[in-house]
């Protein structure tokens, strides 16, 4: 119900919640409906969907509120190794498996003589 046709705070940030789950778990930990339930669900079907032969794309939401880029990205990797892919796997999500989607696997993707370079290394 709103008041005045405003949200309460309330209203606003269990539909943040609800439209953007890992987003406001990772930056807020916040629990709002049983999302903390929710939340474990996803990330126990990440590893079943692997074994089932799922790619997987990471990606930054940079668009949102309080999700940077770069370290939102460090953070998402984190967690799809903690849901069950290899640091492995969790990296080519964010490298090869792009690069693949996008059909540009011959120029991106992976470091190898030949390819654009989009790397940095100290």
């Amino acid at each position: 119900m709103t008041l005045h046709g405003r949200r309460s705070r309330g209203q606003a940030l269990t539909e943040f919640a609800l439209v953007f789950p890992i987003l406001a778990m990772t930056m807020f930990g916040i629990i709002v409906w049983g999302l903390g339930v929710f939340y474990q669900q996803q990330l126990q079907m990440i590893a079943p969907m692997r074994r089932a032969g799922v790619e997987f794309l990471a990606g930054t939401d940079a668009l949102n509120p309080f999700c940077f880029p770069g370290f939102s990205l460090h953070d998402e990797l984190a967690l799809l190794v903690s849901a069950g892919l290899t640091p492995m796997e969790a990296l080519q999500a964010a490298t090869r498996n792009p690069a693949r989607y996008l059909g540009t696997i011959d120029t991106f993707g992976t470091i190898e003589k030949g390819k654009t370079a989009d790397l940095v290394m100290l």
